[in-house]
């Protein structure tokens, strides 16, 4: 059992008091993968390395990230698939891109069924790519008013979203660009938002020397939120750290780090 089966079962256990049946709920593993000529780092020259099939595993993002996570929601959810590798999923990736303008970012959407079936959807985006956590707040998340309850569905990433769904129309205003609802669980702890994880400026006391750090913090994912690739990013480079994160900690007006693999980092101001 991998580690992130060992965390989901552990939030099970922590999080739901009535038996969970997955079985039962109609749902498809998700993953969406950022396509990107400017992500290329290739030896050939970018004309070149287009015309290639697959494609250099370089033009998409965390594709190492992506595989780990598949593998391991698959195994979960006990799904009768060809385990993944990372040349596996560049050649479905690159197939999926074969009509598509491949000079423009993509974002593609990874669906997995029950029966094993693979569907990859490529759909063109816009949105401009960020790793800097040095950004200016561009984005605004309201505080929920209720908490969410955690299962297997906000461990691994799936298209049942119906929790984050009722988040949304809770506390988002219709029509409103980057703007998101962060979310609680049951424990009063935060663990994301409906569409990114998140971090948040905290006091880390080092426990040798007794000195106060000022962090950037996520909940660890036995709070119940998704196993980013973004977040995993952030974490191996010590960028952010891992912490439990109360709702009574939250402050009207400060500021949060969101990240996911399709944008990348954007910074919000939380209004509660």
């Amino acid at each position: 059992m991998g580690d992130l089966e060992a965390v989901a079962n552990e939030v099970i256990q922590k999080h739901l008091k009535d038996p969970f049946d997955y079985e039962k709920v109609q749902f498809e593993v998700l993953s969406t993968i950022r396509y990107d000529p400017l992500l290329y780092s290739g030896r050939l020259s970018l004309p070149e390395a287009l015309l290639c099939s697959p494609l250099d595993q370089s033009f998409f993002l965390f594709l190492d990230y992506h595989v780990d996570r598949l593998n391991e929601t698959a195994e979960f959810f006990e799904l009768p698939v060809q385990k993944l590798n990372s040349s596996l999923l560049v050649a479905q990736l690159s197939q999926a891109l074969d009509d598509k303008d491949v000079y423009r970012a993509h974002k593609m959407r990874y669906l997995l069924n029950k029966q094993g079936h693979v569907e990859i959807q490529a759909i063109p985006i816009n949105s401009p790519l960020n790793l800097d956590i040095n950004c200016p707040p561009t984005w605004t998340v309201y505080l929920d008013s209720e908490p969410t309850i955690i299962s297997p569905f906000t461990s691994f990433k799936s298209t049942y979203r119906d929790h984050y769904t009722e988040a949304r129309k809770r506390k988002v205003p219709p029509g409103v660009e980057h703007t998101d609802v962060l979310l609680f669980n049951h424990a009063d702890q935060i663990t994301e938002t409906s569409i990114c994880n998140i971090a948040v400026l905290r006091n880390d006391k080092n426990p040798l020397t007794g000195e106060i750090i000022t962090r950037w913090t996520t909940p660890s994912l036995s709070s119940g939120c998704l196993c980013g690739v973004t977040r995993r990013y952030l974490l191996e480079k010590g960028l952010i750290c891992e912490g439990v994160i109360m709702k009574s900690s939250i402050k009207n007006g400060e500021q949060a780090l969101l990240f996911n693999g399709i944008m990348g980092v954007a910074k919000a101001v939380i209004l509660l």
